[in-house]
This record gives structure tokens, sequence and C-alpha cells, in this order.
């Protein structure tokens, strides 16, 4: 009747050929028993009356109806049969935060080391998790799922610090490599290590160490990229290699706690980095193997409210941000393709051929599976490369997204096999529909945005599985799969004064803009720092970055908040697009203007960690058209002659810093988008 040990036996020998105790072991003994005992156990229908047995109904009832002949071969059934189990195993699970188990270790897709805090990154995880438990593959339309992750909570960060002797040196400590250092020499406690040595015996592939800090991915303060993440080859024969490896990586991010970057983020949110505290989340890094490289088909970030909706998009139905390759390439601000996942159709960069030759993705990040790991120096940039379009068309991972200029008639034709210069337009997913990823990201901002009653933006990769290659006789296809990454709150409201009282002639404005970011009015700032037009060009701006740290930490310790005006992306991690700057350099800004020159045409930033963080401090955003300095009454404009006429406090090579005696007015309305900045009223007569 099925119960007992399931006897993998050959009809003709009729000797016992393998054993399974238990399910677990029913699957690792089916992908290696021979060929004539998988049919004979089929033949009969052995396979679902034991499965009966032990409770796994709808799995013998999917088993009972097929039969060999359903097959083009033993090996099909093999890997049909392993296939069922391993899908029915994953289900199972979903939804749960299992304690770090060695004997379920392969079957949770979440798990816990320790019994402290998970952090805000992890919590984030686990409610999504536990949300596509509740849902059907048929409400996506593909395969959505949270990588296999396992979470040292912030107990074992407590632990380490306090017998390592390290909380006073790290409060007090501003090298960031010195910190690292120290850090990295202090010990973890053996019975972490034992555990992380289990994860190194079994996790093979490259893997992602992330924060997942008690702050971070809060409902206020969000803290994007503010602290470390690390992807590491773990390639190395050696096990005890790869230990050490992991335990290198997951004391850097601990020693990101108190890098100079988050001690002044902590203190410009109000916090105390006393009170902080570091899980880390391990995590299998979604991809595949190439040569020495390794790297998701695609990764991105999407948002459930658009801020720049374009034509009909409306701002609710959320935007997509989406690069080959690592998502890296969209988090720091990089050349990449925007979507509404409501209408994919709509591409403004997609207006002219022209546009999307200048506005697409030229090269793409992977994992460096040949580069070292864990040093005092080590960031994210250490092992993950920057590579040429060509090197992803040899891998052949431009096939599902890319598409060919042709110079000839000024089209473009989504063939690779033609000549001409190679752009990434994603038209075989969005517009050919390769793959439903639009829909699914929709339905999966959806769900988020439900479940946290707020804007959300999730991180995801996508790995294609064998799309577009030849099916093997015998070998099962494997499907494409979206991976969500992260899940955290968009905080994008703005306290303040109401708005509408605030009446301002043209002539009292400084600046006007129809695309702003932000919520209410700041009479505040009597400071102004901005970009000099005399003397920028886009070949500065990585010194132009350097200078307005220097300014940021003069304003800091005067404690006077400033507006930052200037051409281009900030924050981008393309010096070409805009100044360069990390969130410690403009710490304490209380509104940046975008105000470029004519001919330097840059979209506006989003998507990016920089971006993330200037919402969640409620920092107003005004982003002008190029060369827009025409004071009108009805034009967006900056008054750059009224700007040129005020005496500088200080003045740099590329900088000028204003002081008035009296403070601008900030006036942001949030519900339209609009933003304006007055300038300082006279005052009054005696």
């Amino acid at each position: 009747m099925g119960f007992g040990d399931f006897i993998f036996r050959i009809e003709s020998e009729g000797e016992e050929v393998a054993r399974a105790h238990d399910v677990r072991e029913f699957e690792r003994q089916l992908a290696v028993v021979p060929e004539e005992c998988l049919f004979y156990h089929a033949s009969h229908n052995h396979f679902s009356i034991w499965l009966m047995a032990r409770s796994e109904f709808d799995l013998a009832e999917r088993l009972r109806p097929r039969r060999i002949s359903d097959f083009e071969s033993v090996e099909a059934l093999r890997q049909f049969l392993i296939a069922q189990l391993r899908d029915t195993r994953r289900h199972s699970y979903r939804g749960v935060i299992a304690d770090f188990s060695r004997k379920t270790f392969d079957r949770d897709a979440i798990s816990r080391i320790g019994n402290g805090s998970i952090g805000g990154k992890a919590r984030g995880l686990a409610f999504l998790n536990l949300t596509l438990s509740k849902s059907s593959l048929g409400e996506f339309g593909m395969e959505v799922r949270v990588p296999k992750t396992t979470v040292i909570t912030t107990d074992k960060f407590d632990e380490f610090m306090d017998h390592n002797e390290l909380r006073t040196f790290a409060y007090e400590c501003d090298d960031d490599r010195e910190l690292s250092g120290r850090f990295l020499s202090a010990r973890l406690s053996d019975e972490l290590r034992s555990d992380l040595t289990f994860i190194a015996h079994h996790l093979d592939g490259p893997l992602a160490i992330r924060s997942s800090s008690l702050l971070e991915d809060s409902m206020h303060q969000p803290m994007a990229g503010i602290y470390t993440t690390l992807m590491i080859p773990n390639r190395s024969r050696d096990p005890e290699e790869r230990l050490e490896q992991i335990c290198d990586a997951v004391k850097l991010v601990y020693a990101s706690t108190y890098y100079r970057n988050a001690k002044s983020y902590l203190i410009s949110t109000g916090n105390r980095v006393e009170e902080e505290k570091m899980g880390v989340i391990i995590q299998r890094l979604v991809g595949q193997k190439h040569d020495n490289r390794f790297y998701p088909h695609f990764g991105g970030v999407a948002q459930s409210h658009n801020f720049y909706p374009i034509g009909t998009q409306r701002a609710e139905e959320g935007i997509v941000h989406v690069a080959l390759g690592l998502g890296r390439l969209v988090v720091d601000g990089g050349l990449a393709m925007r979507f509404s996942p409501k209408r994919p159709g709509i591409l403004p960069q997609h207006a002219t051929p022209k546009l999307l030759l200048d506005s697409s993705q030229r090269d793409f990040y992977a994992v460096d599976l040949d580069s070292s790991c864990c040093e005092v120096d080590t960031t994210l940039s250490t092992n993950v490369k920057s590579y040429p379009l060509q090197i992803a068309e040899l891998d052949g991972t431009l096939l599902p997204v890319g598409s060919v200029y042709s110079a000839d008639d000024q089209t473009v034709r989504d063939d690779l096999s033609l000549p001409g210069p190679r752009v990434v337009t994603f038209n075989n997913i969005l517009k050919h529909n390769a793959i439903p990823l639009a829909p699914a990201l929709e339905n999966l901002l959806e769900l988020a945005e439900q479940g946290l009653g707020c804007p959300v933006e999730i991180e995801f990769a996508c790995d294609m599985g064998d799309w577009g290659q030849p099916r093997a006789r015998g070998k099962r296809r494997e499907a494409p799969a979206l991976y969500p990454l992260q899940v955290r709150p968009f905080a994008s409201r703005m306290a303040g004064k109401q708005i509408s009282k605030y009446r301002f002639t043209t002539d009292e404005l400084l600046c006007k803009s129809r695309r702003s970011l932000g919520q209410g009015v700041d009479d505040s700032v009597q400071d102004v720092v901005y970009v000099r037009r005399d003397t920028w060009t886009a070949a500065h701006n990585k010194v132009i970055a350097s200078e307005v740290g220097e300014l940021n930490r003069k304003l800091s310790k005067e404690k006077r908040p400033y507006i930052l005006v200037g051409p281009g992306r900030w924050g981008t991690a393309d010096s070409w697009l805009g100044i360069p700057v990390q969130w410690s350099q403009i710490s304490n800004v209380r509104a940046i203007v975008e105000a470029s020159p004519k001919g330097y045409d840059v979209e506006p930033s989003q998507g990016t960690h920089f971006f993330q963080n200037i919402v969640s401090l409620r920092v107003g955003y005004l982003t002008l058209p190029p060369g827009a300095e025409d004071p009108q009454d009805d034009a967006e404009f900056l008054d750059w002659d009224w700007l040129d006429s005020q005496p500088a406090a200080t003045e740099t090579g590329h900088l000028r810093h204003v002081r008035l005696e009296q403070p601008f007015t900030l006036i942001l309305d949030g519900r339209e988008g609009h933003g304006r900045i007055a300038k300082p009223l006279p005052e009054p007569a005696e």
C-alpha cells in the first residue's frame, strides 16, 4: 500500500538498488538510480502510490495519469519527476522564515541564524515571500520567487561587537579603511562560524552578502545604498577558503554600520549611531555563468509611483528601470531602459532612432569570478566589473533585449544577425512579449503596495532560463523566472505648511519648475551653492563633486542647510551624465535643482539609491529643461543673472556659494509636481 521505505529495484533482477526513507531522500535517489529501475516503477505506478501514503495528495494526483509513452525518453521522465518534487517542496515552504537547520536547509526559502531581529531589508523579503505564497502563477504569467536566502540576525552583531570590544572604537573612528581593517581582524563566534561552514559547503556559485539593519527599509527612512553589499565569487574548490570569504564579507557589512557615509545619514535623519544594529543577508545570486562572468539576463528597479509620467502614463501606474546584466547599472544612475508596467509600449527613449542610439545602454555589470575577496578596500566595485555589449552578444544574453540600428535607413531592427551598432531596446520582451515581464511587475507592485499600505520600490533580477536556445533531447526546459531581491517603502510625502496661500510674481522667483519632488514649504534656507556656468564642462564633474563635499562639510559644521544647483543628474555613477556626489558630500542639502545648459540633455534621475534617499529625506528636487534661464510668467526658468549678481561668500574653481541675510522660500506642490523657489523678501523699512 505504499507505506515504509521506497525500495528501488530492477524488475529483471529483483534486487534492491537504493532506498528512500522520506520524500527528500526519494528525490535524491531519483537523480541517480538506473533507467531500468525508473522504467520498472513508473510502469507499475509505484511513485504516486508511495507519495499518496505520505499525504502528498496533489503531487500523487499529478503523477498518476502520466504514462511512460508521454515522454521522449526515460531520462526525460526522470527530469519531470525531479522537477515536480522540487516545485512541490518549494511551494510548501514559501512564506515561512525557518530557524536555520542543516536537515531542512535545502528546502527553506528563507532561514535565519540567531534569535534577534532580521532587520528591515530581510523583513521586506519575508513579507514578499509570504505574499507570493498566497498567490498563484496565473497572477503573474511567469514564475516569481525569492532567491535562496539566509539571514544572520542582529543579536549576532551585538555578540560580535561586544566579544571583540569594538563599540567605542567604531563610534569614534572616522577612517573607513581603519574601520574595515579592525573588523576584518576580529573573529566571529564559533557557533556562527560553524553554521557558515555548512553554508559554504552547500551553497555553490556566487553569493550576495547584503546589509539588513534595524532602520534599513523602514517606513520613514528607507536608507537605500547606505550600507555595504558585497558579491563574492564563492568558487574555490576549498570549502575552508569559501568560508573565510563569507566570514570576511559579513564582517565588512558589519563595519559599514560605522562608515562616514552611514554616520552622516543617521545624523541627518535624527537617529543615533549607537542605536543601530546590523543583520546580514546571505543570498544566492541570480544568473548564469559565462566564462569568468556571472550575471542575470537583466535586472532593475520597479516603483509603484512615477514622478515623471509621460504622455498617457499616470503617476500611480508606476515606473520600471531595467538594464541588461546586474541591476547595479540602474541603482548607480547609468543609462537604462525606462517603461511603465501598465503601458510598456510608451517608450520616450524610442521617439527617434537617433535618441535611442544616444540613450541606449552601452555596457553592463557582471560578477568577475576571478576577482579576489575580501580585503580592507573591498567594495561592490571590487568584484563587480563593467563589460561592453559585445561581450553580452558573445554570451548570448543580448539576444532577448537587443536590437540593431541601421544607419542606412535610420531604423531599428530586432535582429542581431544584421550588421550595425547594437542597442538595448527590450523590444523582444516589451513589444513582442517573449515573457510577460510588464504584467508580472505590475501585479507584483500592486501586491506589495497593498501589503505595505504605501508606495513601494522593488529591486529585481530576471533569468531567462534557456530561452532562445535549442532544446536538448531528454533535458527539462529551464523556464524564465523573476526574482524580487528587495522591497522597501518608497516614501514621498513631505510635511509642511499650506502651499495655497503663497503667491509670488515672476520677478520674485529664483526658480520655477513643472517637474519637482516633495510637498510643503520651507523658509529656513539662506545659502545656495551652484556650479559656475563660465568654467563648467562635463569633464570636470568629478572635481566638482569633491568641491561640493568640501563646502558641505563646512556648512554642516555651521549647521546651515543650503540649495544646490548644477547640471545633469546629481548622484549618478556616470560622471558624464552629472555630478557624481555621494550622500556624505551633500548631507546638509535642503533642495537640489537640475539646471543644465542647452545641448546637455540628460533624462532626470529615478531608480537610483541616491534618488531614493532624496525622496525619503524629503529633500526638494526640481528639474528644469536645458537652457531654461529667461524668467517668464508661464515658463520654467532659473534666474541666473540675479544669482550671479549676488556677492559670493565662497568661490572655488567651479562653485559659487551665496549667503543671504534673509531666507529663500521653497514651495513644492507634490500633487501637481510643480516647484518654486522665491527670492528672499526685502526687509521692511523702519
